[in-house]
């Protein structure tokens, strides 16, 4: 629930075996390149000489328990006569199954994909079975999928060029438990290990004392704590490891990307023999691994219509379109060319046809203003500085004369920018924001342009000079100024064009950060599309909705066409016309999202899984005894499995006449109950700890949860959300023993599961991150927006953001003048502010503060949301203006 409404103000991101194996390939299509499905990453059968390296090929191993597929990455220029180093990947829970593919889709195999021209490693990815087990537990040594790891390895290392002695162990998540275990069985095996947001049994490390590790770990990770991934690193280093733990205090569970996509980090996996320190993703690896994942198709599940509304402000358009100059063009600079321009006129009682041929124009985009003024009409101004329309040769031919010249330059804007001014009516076509123009005005002042003579002049006929043509065609372009005028208007829906293109790239799309917020399964989020469905415009900005489209959550599957599904009643007519920035989401997401997960056999969680240590208690075998007496039947020594499995979809309403609720303000939420209508609690058990966990019992549950959202603001700035919970959480149970469970005791105590269910989860939704967390600003163009007032309704959870006001404070005991200037405006004032009192500046983009000192300014830059003061320095003096301590 938190991370929900954390989302909006981020809106404007786990058997042993033995046997005979055989490896061999298995037959795919050819690799065709990008886009690329994930099936066709991996090949055909390995080609001769292996000249296709710098591909994934899919293989398979057999033993007692079947056949099992894996994949193979070979590097570019691979040569079997060499040894290359290799990575062994242990993928996470999300990629569970038997198809030797998912473990392509997250993690290493992404990072792999996008620089496998230069990937300089062989990788071998496995594929844990385990559909059934903890998801701590998929890759740990013993286990069939742990040991089948090693068996692949040695089955990889007979087919290529692996290098027994550059082999590194590597796992994310479920595969970074793994990591841990199967580095500590097989410590020989490894020259180093690293793991990603992985944990496990601190007092077990001891094997890798002389094997590099390197741990990474996110600090706000609910899934596995920080904690956890620190007392490994912590107990290794105590035993005298070579152990590198490494936090990433703003980064949650999934650090796939910042890991695997990380150019210190694949050094190290080559080279480990360093100790590693992580250097920040580059850009150019960001750029790299965004391009190649949206080369490959997105196939929509479902479409939710009517999922989210955004309105955007007068004050929000105007700080998105303050950095729309680096969005268009090159770097600010917009080019084009103009076709042919034709006239006529006379010269000394004679007629001469002119042709203006080779005509291009480039101008700096200094500012850009869009702002809504009326219904169905968006204004678009753009700053023109330094714009040149040159014309690359000039035409002149009458009855017995004829010129030519070279290129004449038409120069405006170079003492400040010439306005372009545009409406335009926003409409969507096929999802896409389109805009038909309207108006266009444009006008230049008349010491704000020059023409440069052409260089080349020839003239042909009887009396006609190059002096003449030179002096006829330089008052002839300057007497055609609104002939100019109009053909730079004329312009303005290409320019315009270029700028519609780059909110289409930019604005929507990709939204799964969004989901990402939200996402409470140990598992990748699902890939998440916005499409607009309805744009209007009035005279303080611009109100949309939009449709959400979601990939299933395996990555395999491939729909004919999405599920149209109940969405929500978000509609243009019923958003309010504000300034500020709103984003709403219907709550009918929650549940076609939740039921991706349920589809795709992901909505199950392991109760010693879980983040709240008191939910292990319906695993106890003691406690497990007072619920379901048959069990004490039992000999000393069971053990007992017990699985979470969310079978519909969760729901969210809010509550009416909740006693104990807070009054609903701008700053709290109306009473809100978070539904689940039906899940089952599954219980096994088993007197032989190596046999498989026979069914026992199972529990039909319903949980209704009542919770408020508060936001505080601290004196820091800071703004906090919080959860409260007027009403304790309701659980109901209902249970039966399975039915090939031979018992006569048939008494369940289904209250005492209730309430200890009940308990757990309280527990967890109170304390610690799950219960309050600070919110950080959205950044929208140079401006800063904090969230600012909630609602919450069965139509909507709604969120306001508004720009933080720019303070200044006179803690001095003179008062002091100033002035200041915003973008693309005058200077302002001068203010006077007096001892004691505070100046407010609510502006969405930065503004320039001046004061004259003797002969000389005193000039800042102050951002949207700082506080300033005007006091003495602390070593004494003349008072000046300082940042405020937080």
């Amino acid at each position: 629930m938190r991370q929900l409404w954390i989302s909006l103000s981020l809106t404007i991101s786990l058997l042993g075996f033995s046997g005979s194996r055989e490896a061999f390939a298995q037959p795919f299509p050819a690799d065709p390149g990008l886009p690329l499905t994930i099936e066709q990453l991996a090949v055909a059968q390995v080609p001769a000489g292996l000249a296709a390296s710098g591909q994934f090929y899919t293989r398979e191993i057999k033993d007692d328990l079947g056949t099992h597929k894996y994949t193979v990455f070979l590097p570019k220029g691979y040569e079997s006569t060499k040894r290359y180093p290799t990575v062994l990947f242990l993928h996470g829970a999300g990629e569970i199954g038997k198809d030797g593919l998912k473990p392509l889709s997250v993690g290493l195999g992404p990072a792999v994909t996008a620089r496998r021209e230069t990937f300089p490693m062989i990788v071998v990815f496995p594929q844990s079975e385990d559909e059934t087990g903890r998801l701590t537990g998929g890759w740990l040594a013993g286990t069939p999928s742990g040991e089948r790891a090693i068996a692949i390895l040695d089955a990889a290392s007979k087919d290529f060029a692996i290098d027994p002695k550059k082999i590194t162990l590597a796992g994310w998540s479920m595969g970074g438990f793994g990591a841990w275990s199967l580095g500590e069985k097989y410590a020989d095996r490894f020259q180093s290990v690293l793991i990603a947001s992985g944990g496990g049994n601190p007092a077990d490390v001891g094997p890798l004392k002389n094997t590099p590790v390197w741990a990474l770990h996110g600090a706000k990770d609910k899934l596995v704590p920080l904690a956890s991934g620190k007392a490994m690193a912590d107990a290794l280093a105590a035993d005298g490891g070579s152990v590198t733990f490494t936090e990433f205090p703003e980064s949650g569970h999934d650090l796939t990307n910042e890991v695997f996509n990380n150019d210190s980090v694949i050094e190290w996996l080559k080279s480990p023999a360093a100790k590693p320190a992580y250097q920040p993703t580059t850009a150019a690896a960001k750029a790299k691994l965004a391009a190649s994942q949206a080369a490959r198709p997105f196939t929509p599940a479902i479409e939710i219509p009517r999922a989210m509304a955004v309105r955007l402000g007068n004050r929000v358009l105007d700080s998105v379109a303050a950095s729309a100059p680096q969005m268009v063009g090159n770097n600010g600079v917009i080019y084009g060319r103009i076709a042919d321009i034709f006239d006529s006129t006379t010269a000394s009682g004679r007629q001469f046809s002119v042709q203006f041929s080779n005509i291009s124009y480039s101008a700096r985009l200094e500012r850009v203003v869009v702002q809504g003024v009326a219904p169905e009409r968006l204004r678009i101004q753009l700053g023109l500085r330094n714009a040149t329309l040159t014309i690359g040769g000039t035409y002149i031919n009458g009855a017995r004369h004829a010129a030519q010249t070279s290129a004449i330059g038409i120069y405006m804007g170079f003492n400040r920018p010439e306005w372009l001014t545009v409406d335009v009516r926003p409409y969507l076509e096929n999802g896409r924001l389109r805009f038909q123009t309207l108006n266009v005005f444009f006008s230049i002042a008349p010491d704000n342009w020059s023409i440069s003579q052409p260089g080349y002049v020839s003239a042909q006929g009887f009396g006609l000079t190059q002096e003449m043509v030179r002096e006829n065609l330089m008052s002839g372009l300057y007497s055609r100024k609104g002939r100019i005028e109009s053909e730079v208007r004329n312009a303005a829906p290409t320019i315009v064009a270029q700028l519609e293109n780059q909110l289409n790239l930019n604005a929507f799309g990709d939204a799964s950060a969004l989901v990402s917020a939200v996402w409470p399964l140990p598992t990748s989020t699902p890939q998440v599309r916005l499409i607009p469905q309805e744009i209007v415009t009035d005279a303080q900005g611009v109100s949309m909705v939009m449709a959400l489209q979601a990939a299933s959550l395996d990555p395999l599957a491939k729909p004919a066409r999405p599920e149209v599904v109940k969405g929500g009643e978000l509609s243009v007519k019923k958003i309010d016309p504000g300034l500020d920035l709103r984003v709403a989401v219907s709550p009918e997401v929650l549940g076609p999202l939740t039921q991706l997960a349920i589809d795709s056999g992901l909505s199950r969680v392991n109760v010693m899984d879980a983040p709240e240590p008191s939910f292990a208690k319906l695993a106890d075998p003691e406690f497990l005894k007072t619920i379901l007496p048959g069990l004490r039947q039992l000999p000393a020594g069971w053990e007992a499995n017990t699985v979470f499995v969310l079978t519909e979809p969760i729901q969210l309403a809010t509550a009416s006449d909740l006693a104990g609720a807070l009054p609903a303000s701008e700053k709290v939420s109306a009473p809100l109950v978070l539904k689940v209508n039906r899940a089952l609690l599954k219980v096994g058990t088993r007197t032989d700890a190596t046999a498989a966990f026979k069914p026992t019992a199972e529990f039909e549950l319903s949980i209704a949860m009542p919770v408020q959202v508060v936001l505080k603001d601290l004196p820091n700035g800071t703004t906090t959300l919080q959860l409260v919970y007027p009403a304790e959480t309701q659980v109901t149970a209902n249970g039966k023993y399975a039915p090939d469970f031979k018992t006569d005791e048939q008494t369940i105590e289904n209250q005492l599961l209730a309430d200890q269910l009940s308990s757990s989860w309280t527990k967890w939704i109170s304390t610690g991150e799950a219960a309050a967390s600070a919110l950080p600003p959205v950044q929208l163009g140079q401006a800063s927006y904090q969230i600012s007032q909630i609602q919450a309704t069965n139509e909507e959870l709604a969120a306001t953001l508004e720009t933080p006001s720019i303070r200044i404070t006179n803690k001095s005991e003179e008062a002091f003048t100033y002035e200041t200037k915003g973008l693309g405006v005058a200077w302002g004032g001068p203010y006077t502010l007096k001892p004691g009192e505070t100046h407010r500046y609510r502006i969405a983009s930065p503004l320039t503060y001046r004061r004259l000192v003797g002969s000389t300014y005193e000039t800042y830059t102050l951002m949207p949301g700082s506080r300033s003061e005007f006091r003495v320095p602390r070593e004494g003096g003349a008072p000046r203006l300082y940042e405020a301590k937080k």
